[in-house]
C-alpha cells in the first residue's frame, strides 16, 4: 500500500516543479537559445525557434498534465481514504505473468464483481495464467496490489 503512495502523489510532485520552472522562466522572461545572434537573420532564426520551442512546451505541458496528472490527481482521494477498487477472479493475461521475479507488471483479470476485465498493474512475482487473484487498485491509474492469490 505505501508504494501506492509513491507511484501516485511522485508524478504529481514532478509535474508541479515542472510547470513552476516554466512559470519561472515566463515570469523571468529568459530565453531558452542562450547564443547571442551575431546578425539579423541569426535573431529572427532564433526569435522563431524561442517561439516552436515555447509552443511545444505549453503544448507538452498540457498533455502530460491531461493524461499523467488528471488521473493521478483523480486517485488522491481513494488513496488517502482506503477506499480502493477490487478485483477478484482469474488471471487471463497481462505481461510476464509466468516469470518468478518480482517485477511491475500489467496482469489482467476476469473480474468476477464486475463480470468485466480489468487491467492492474502491480508489483508482483509468480502469477501465473489461470490462477485465482483478489487485487485492490485505484480505478484511474489502475495501480494496485495483490491481496490474495490462489485460492478462492
Amino acid at each position: 500500500m505505501s508504494a501506492l503512495y509513491m507511484y501516485t502523489f511522485m508524478p504529481i510532485i514532478f509535474l508541479i516543479v515542472v510547470t513552476a520552472m516554466w512559470l519561472l522562466h515566463k515570469v523571468k522572461k529568459t530565453k531558452f537559445i542562450k547564443n547571442k545572434a551575431t546578425s539579423e537573420y541569426e535573431k529572427q532564426k532564433y526569435e522563431k525557434w524561442e517561439k516552436r520551442i515555447e509552443i511545444t512546451a505549453i503544448v507538452g505541458l498540457i498533455v502530460v498534465w491531461i493524461f499523467l496528472g488528471i488521473p493521478h490527481i483523480l486517485d488522491v482521494p481513494y488513496l488517502v481514504t482506503g477506499n480502493l477498487k477490487e478485483a477478484m477472479g482469474i488471471v487471463t493475461g497481462g505481461d510476464a505473468v509466468t516469470e518468478e521475479k518480482e517485477i511491475d507488471r500489467l496482469i489482467c483479470i476476469d473480474d468476477e464483481l464486475s463480470g468485466k476485465e480489468v487491467y492492474v498493474s502491480c508489483h508482483a512475482k509468480g502469477i501465473h495464467k489461470g490462477e485465482f487473484v483478489v487485487v485492490q487498485y485505484l480505478p484511474h491509474t489502475e495501480r494496485g496490489y495483490i491481496v490474495t492469490k490462489g485460492e478462492k
